[in-house]
């Protein structure tokens, strides 16, 4: 699938997970998150990876990269959830690659 954005052509993009909304937010909310790989060519696996997997790459500096989050009802939900809504918040960490293991923030005590 080609998709134009911001003047450049994507020819490339990846789906690391399939499941509901509820089950989303689950591993959304799990630990650190979902540790996101740099490289699309990679067998880092989303999911299971561990944060400081070898097969895990640094995002280049000089890229541009989207992230997409879509969900939708099944077509046969009727008029039962008319009235229901559904809030919820994505948040995002980063860090530099050098000097960084990629396993997330140190939550340990520093002493001052």
């Amino acid at each position: 699938m080609l998709t134009e954005l911001g003047g450049e052509i994507v020819s490339a993009e990846q789906v690391f997970a399939t499941m509901s909304l509820r089950d989303a937010l689950l591993e959304l909310t799990d630990g650190n998150g979902i540790p996101l790989d740099g490289d699309l060519s990679t067998n880092f696996d989303e999911l299971t990876g561990d944060d400081d997997a070898e097969a895990r790459d640094c995002f280049p500096g000089n890229s541009t990269k989207c992230i997409g989050f879509s969900w939708w009802l099944p077509v046969d939900h009727a008029n039962e959830i008319q009235s229901d809504s559904v809030q919820f918040d994505l948040g995002f960490y980063t860090e530099q690659c050098r000097h960084n293991d990629g396993s997330g923030m140190n939550n340990e005590e520093v002493d001052a």
